[in-house]
């Protein structure tokens, strides 16, 4: 194993698992800032192990080099292996951990947009103003710009940190973001029962989108009573129990197939015979499932 640099075009694709590469040009912008921190895997003979969407953005942008760790000679089976293992082995940050790092993300490039314009003189930032298509420093369209997420996500993390910083309770991997926001706006826009709401929810233990829930139909004057001791009441849920299961049932479909296929890929390399190559297939269709669900 050793690293170099290889010519892009010289890299050979191979047969990829990945069919969807997603956001390719935000994945470009953040490597032309900021430099490819991880290098891609190839073979010995220049053919790609690892690193798909990488590769694509160093295509996008017009690079001519990549950085490379090159292998030694592999089979195919090994190089779909690698490529298995990189993707189901790997751990993925939590929602609750995204949602963090990108408010911090937000935060940064908004001190960023700050810094620079202080930094500029009067006659500077007269001819810096924005014409025709061209973002305003500190915009929803410039914060995009310089953290490489969309404006939709900029916005919607701007609204997360917001209600966080007005009630820390809501920093909670229990409160996913949409909920912590929706939450945030039904406090704000009932300025004179905010007391009662998060009495309410506290006293019964309620997060997420059962609080939300709970919430709206005190507001709705669905409840008037106060009982801290009691259950969350069924019937001031706005998603019906069906529902509820069904969602259910989905995260626990995802979570078995992704322990299988673990336990497939790790069987399918005891067998270099028809046994192999029928589990790796396996492997394969339960990759496609995964990408469908």
């Amino acid at each position: 194993m050793r690293s170099t640099q290889m010519r892009v075009e010289a890299i050979q694709w191979g047969e990829r698992r990945r069919e969807v590469y997603g956001d390719i040009d935000g994945l470009a912008d953040n490597i032309r800032r900021r430099g490819l921190l991880h290098p891609i895997v190839v073979t010995a003979g220049g053919v790609l192990v690892s690193g798909g969407r990488r590769l694509r953005a160093h295509e996008v942008l017009g690079r001519a080099y990549i950085d490379v760790t090159m292998l030694g000679d592999l089979s195919e089976a090994d190089i779909r292996d690698i490529e298995l293992d990189e993707n189901i082995f790997r751990l993925d940050l939590t929602a609750h951990e995204r949602n963090k790092l990108m408010i911090e993300k937000v935060k940064r490039a908004r001190a960023e947009a700050v810094d620079d314009a202080d930094s500029r003189s009067t006659v500077e930032r007269e001819s810096a103003r924005p014409r025709g298509g061209q973002a305003k420093a500190g915009s929803v369209r410039d914060i995009a710009r310089r953290t490489g997420a969309s404006q939709t996500t900029v916005q919607r993390t701007t609204a997360h940190a917001a209600a966080i910083e007005a009630y820390p309770f809501l920093d909670d991997r229990r409160w996913q973001k949409s909920f912590a926001i929706e939450a945030h706006k039904i406090l704000e826009a009932n300025p004179e029962r905010r007391d009662e709401l998060l009495r309410r929810i506290t006293d019964a233990g309620l997060t997420g989108s059962s609080a939300v829930d709970h919430m709206r139909a005190c507001v709705r004057g669905r409840l008037t009573t106060v009982d801290p001791g009691a259950a969350p009441q069924k019937s001031v849920t706005t998603r019906s129990d069906e529902e509820r299961v069904a969602a259910r049932q989905a995260i626990l479909r995802e979570a078995a197939l992704k322990e299988g296929l673990k336990f497939i890929v790790l069987a399918a390399r005891e067998f270099d015979d028809d046994r192999g190559t029928r589990l790796r297939e396996m492997a394969t269709e339960i990759q496609a499932m995964l990408g469908a669900l």
